[in-house]
């Protein structure tokens, strides 16, 4: 049991640390328990200055520090997702989706949030459009979380269940042991999670041998150096798809985060 927690706050913390997103975690009392590098890229205040600290502690502005801790209690008390669009004093708009993490008896015991920067998005009504479908489809995926899991187990299941970023985790051997549904939406439409698990990577991407990928993935899994770059192909529905891909040592095996930047394209 102690070995399985460790593996699972590892692999927490390397999705968490590796994503675009800024990640943290509440108590009941509305103080940070974690929050991931972004947190400081986007306030300017240190990672380490949030741990403990409620937002008015921290000196946010009196405006949005009622705004959030509102939208957290209720999240709170409700025990549902719940999502926000708000806009900080720098002019920036922030896309804020909270998820509730249950304790065996059904209480919440603790709230986990994403932070998106979606200014650009709302520079232009076409984007806002698809901005609130993405929104529509999240929750709904979100929806469908029916299992109550503990501890660091459910963090990361709940994080990835509510990315709408591509997560899969690979074996030492390069074979699929997870993945969320944003990545199962990459396959063809009626694809089950539990038909591809346990796949060899080769089988989904027979190609990367040839184009040397392979090899460089197996050198992130050596070294622990991870690796960033940007893919496209050919959707037979959509047309050209463009990609951010990053590759990061989870474990012995590899996580890697998909993200389409098509739009950004």
């Amino acid at each position: 049991t102690e070995i399985a927690l460790v593996e699972s706050e590892r692999r927490f913390r390397n999705l968490t640390e590796n994503s675009l997103d800024t990640i943290m975690l509440f108590d009941r009392d509305l103080r940070y328990l974690y929050v991931n590098p972004n947190a400081e890229a986007q306030t300017g205040i240190p990672a380490s200055r949030f741990i403990g600290r409620t937002h008015a502690e921290l000196g946010f502005p009196q405006d949005l520090v009622e705004l959030w801790q509102r939208t957290l209690n209720e999240v709170f008390q409700s025990g549902r997702n719940h999502r926000i669009e708000f806009q900080v004093p720098t002019g920036l708009w922030i896309d804020w989706l909270l998820v509730p993490i249950h304790a065996p008896d059904g209480s919440v015991i603790q709230v986990i949030t994403s932070a998106r920067d979606i200014t650009e998005q709302k520079k232009s009504e076409a984007d806002l459009r698809q901005k609130n479908r993405e929104i529509q489809e999240s929750c709904s995926r979100l929806q469908k979380v029916g299992e109550v899991l503990r501890e660091n187990q459910e963090r990361l299941r709940t994080f990835m269940d509510s990315a709408t970023d591509a997560f899969t985790i690979w074996d030492a051997g390069f074979n699929l042991i997870d993945l969320n549904p944003a990545a199962l939406s990459y396959l063809p439409e009626g694809t089950k999670k539990e038909e591809i698990l346990g796949r060899n990577y080769l089988e989904f991407m027979p190609a990367s041998q040839k184009s040397g990928d392979f090899n460089r993935y197996r050198e992130v899994m050596r070294t622990g150096v991870p690796l960033y770059g940007t893919d496209s192909f050919t959707d037979p529905q959509s047309g050209r798809r463009w990609l951010n891909v990053r590759i990061f040592r989870v474990a012995d095996g590899l996580g890697i985060v998909t993200t389409d930047i098509t739009q950004q394209k």
